[in-house]
């Protein structure tokens, strides 16, 4: 060989022989020097038959001096196994006159890449959080970062020099940024996420209205009841039926996600509670499903609504009555044997009952 060159990153090896003009390449990250020796491959020939030096150049590239030639050889992806390496003879043309069998003598580590500086990058747990809570954030930094830190606006802690931090918790609502600054031996780099993070507000605290052992909660988009802390399974309209004594919380959730509860003690003193509706009665109790509401002589004016509502709160019937004076009956044929409660409202009064049907 005239010639010798390794590749950019030192795996292969190039040799050139003078006449006739063949090139080989060895593959010297075997494991032996048999294994390399074993490696050798032809994988090209200049048109000339007669080969001078190889050398890397600043662009990656290997370039081959041809005698006598106005052109170079090129290896245009030397640190490929074979003729993959894409050895073109005539690959690039001298501005004037031609080769002789020497090239530059540069040292080919001036043209090794360079370590890069990271690239930063980053995810978070979740972009969008509610007014006091904690997100994560994950380090998607290329190039092997050494150290971070973290900026956190709006954010507790505010800063962090963890790869990953976790806990970062939003107590203000509002948009915020987060900024990375991901660092080497070779440098450091940072990018800022502007409006990254938003923080919604949370809702204000329910009321809870009573009427009767009926629960109202003010308006929102979801809501769950519960008893002594405890949700009540199925318990998630706007109102709801209490049953016994104790603490009951509506817990809300608005349009964002967000949550908000109140509790209010509920003290059950009979099995009846009546605001007005002293003449109405519900007959028979207990009763197969099928019972009769006389209104007897109770003033009434214009509609009075009817709901069934099992233990846990749930409505399996209503009805909306225009009743001047006269008796409502309600068949349920379909309702299992149990404990319900009746609730009858009008603008002039209230009634809640327990009625019990077992056939």
């Amino acid at each position: 060989a005239y010639g010798v060159e390794f590749s950019p990153d030192g795996t292969k090896l190039y040799g050139t022989v003078i006449t006739p003009g063949y090139i080989y390449q060895w593959d010297v990250s075997l494991a032996t020097d048999d294994e390399i020796k074993a490696s050798k491959i032809l994988v090209g020939t200049s048109a000339v038959n007669f080969n001078g030096a190889v050398q890397l150049a600043s662009d990656g590239k290997i370039y081959l001096a041809e005698l006598s030639s106005p052109w170079l050889g090129v290896f245009n992806f030397p640190d490929l196994a074979g003729v993959a390496c894409n050895f073109v003879d005539q690959g690039f043309q001298l501005s004037t006159g031609s080769n002789g069998l020497g090239l530059p003598n540069y040292f080919p580590c001036l043209f090794a890449p360079n370590n890069p500086s990271p690239d930063p990058q980053f995810t978070a747990s979740s972009p969008d959080i509610c007014q006091k809570f904690c997100i994560d954030y994950f380090d998607a930094s290329s190039n092997d970062p050494t150290s971070w830190l973290w900026e956190f606006e709006g954010g507790s802690p505010a800063t962090s020099t963890t790869q990953n931090p976790t806990g970062i918790c939003y107590s203000v609502p509002g948009v915020f940024d987060v900024k990375l600054t991901a660092t080497n031996a070779n440098g450091s780099n940072t990018i800022t996420l502007t409006d990254y993070i938003t923080v919604y507000a949370t809702p204000p605290f329910p009321s809870i209205s009573q009427v009767g052992y009926t629960l109202t909660s003010s308006a929102a988009t979801a809501y769950q009841w519960q008893l002594n802390s405890i949700d009540i399974p199925g318990a998630t309209n706007q109102s709801y039926i209490v049953t016994q004594t104790g603490f009951y919380t509506v817990v809300i959730t608005d349009e964002n996600g967000c949550v908000s509860s109140t509790t209010l003690y509920v003290l059950i003193t009979g099995i009846e509670n009546v605001f007005g509706g002293n003449e109405i009665s519900i007959s028979p109790n207990p009763s197969n499903g099928n019972f009769t509401i006389d209104f007897g002589n109770e003033n009434i004016l214009g509609e009075v609504s009817i709901n069934l509502v099992n233990a846990i709160g749930q409505t399996i019937f209503s009805t909306q009555e225009f009743i001047p004076s006269f008796q409502k009956e309600i068949q349920l044929n379909n309702v299992t044997d149990g404990i319900y409660f009746i609730e009858i409202i009008s603008n002039t009064f209230s009634l809640q009952k327990k009625i019990i049907v077992t056939r």
